[in-house]
């Protein structure tokens, strides 16, 4: 009779190993004409300050607390490139949000020194009404595209802010960035790598374990996708549809009707909160092309966003923008005297726009 249910139960282990065998060779298969490629925009992951995000849509962030081997980067207590801030807002304070990429960020240069910080400092030093305290808050993570930003820009809410800064490049119309695992590779990803670094997991198992099986196993990573896809149809803003793709499309026309998405709930939020939206416009500095004329003209008509055409200024301005490259070969990033610039201009405008 033992005999008899030991050989039940061995078979029936046996039935379910060739099941999860058979499930996973078909999903293996089967699973690459799901994805668009491997070859998303890539951001160079430093593991000191970069993890997989929790945040639904975002992918990667910047560790809360975290600093680089070298304590250049420092990051607070929301994952930001600053210092700490109070929640709530202080009374008699006019606070800023600058979202942006890695222009934003300030790479190559200390936080003191990114045109957020300038900017701040000058706000104290000349402010723009006697009693308001000003702050200015570096919301910037290298590679983000708009879609991105609007996901980070949701936990930041509670910073309650009165004007919010959107730094954009052309290239935040194109695929989210996705983070490389180590330094050094070449960039490219298998799907199990992508997975293990920027899927927002749903799986109820330790971090861990369940990273290591989103890499290794596509069996788990379809039981992982189709519960998270029963959860954006109950959730869709809490868990937005197909985050766990390669978020950004193969055409601009595509592109651009995911960011009038983003732009359209940026909108609904400004009205919500009561804060002021200003879309910052900034040029390549090598190519010296203009943004594309949807987000400088169609966007802030339709949305009724305020607008800094950094291009525009650089004409009215006389400035050279190679002359504020980071490097010679560079295309977009900031030298000292292009952060020291952009905050001037923001400035002038705050000048001209912001009553108290």
């Amino acid at each position: 009779m033992k005999s008899t249910i030991y050989a039940k139960i061995l078979l029936l282990f046996i039935s379910l190993v060739i099941i999860l065998i058979t499930a996973e060779a078909v999903c293996r298969k089967t699973e690459n004409f799901l994805y668009l490629n491997t070859r998303p925009y890539i951001q160079q992951a430093k593991p000191a300050i970069h993890r997989v995000s929790a945040i639904h849509g975002l992918g990667y962030e910047m560790v809360p607390g975290g600093e680089s081997e070298e304590g250049f980067f420092q990051i607070n207590s929301k994952g930001l490139r600053d210092r700490e801030f109070l929640i709530p807002k202080p009374s008699a304070t006019y606070r800023i949000i600058i979202l942006g990429d890695s222009v934003t960020f300030g790479t190559e240069y200390p936080v003191e020194e990114t045109y957020a910080k300038l900017l701040e400092r000058r706000l104290q030093e000349f402010p723009l009404c006697s009693g308001v305290n000003y702050e200015v808050i570096n919301a910037g993570v290298c590679g983000y595209n708009a879609l991105q930003k609007f996901h980070l820009f949701r936990n930041l809410r509670e910073y309650d802010p009165d004007l919010v800064i959107f730094q954009f490049l052309n290239d935040d119309y194109y695929r989210s960035a996705v983070v490389l695992p180590e330094p050094g590779r070449p960039e490219n990803l298998s799907v199990g790598e992508y997975f293990s670094l920027n899927f927002p997991s749903v799986m109820p198992l330790p971090g861990k374990v369940d990273r290591l099986l989103l890499n290794y196993s596509a069996f788990y990573r379809r039981i992982s996708i189709f519960l998270y896809d029963a959860l954006s149809r109950w959730s869709p803003a809490t868990y937005p549809p197909e985050a766990y793709r390669y978020p950004g499309f193969d055409t601009l026309a595509d592109s651009m009707e995911r960011n009038q998405e983003v732009f359209s709930r940026f909108s609904m939020l400004a009205r919500g909160d009561g804060f002021r939206f200003l879309l910052l416009l900034q040029p390549y500095l090598k190519s010296e092309f203009r943004v594309d004329p949807w987000i400088s003209e169609y966007c802030p008509k339709k949305y009724g966003f305020s607008c800094i055409d950094v291009y525009a200024a650089f004409q009215s301005d006389k400035v050279d923008p190679h002359s504020l490259r980071a490097t010679p070969e560079g295309d977009c990033h900031l030298n000292r005297w292009g952060h020291v610039y952009l905050a001037e201009l923001i400035y002038r405008w705050l000048q001209e726009n912001i009553t108290h």
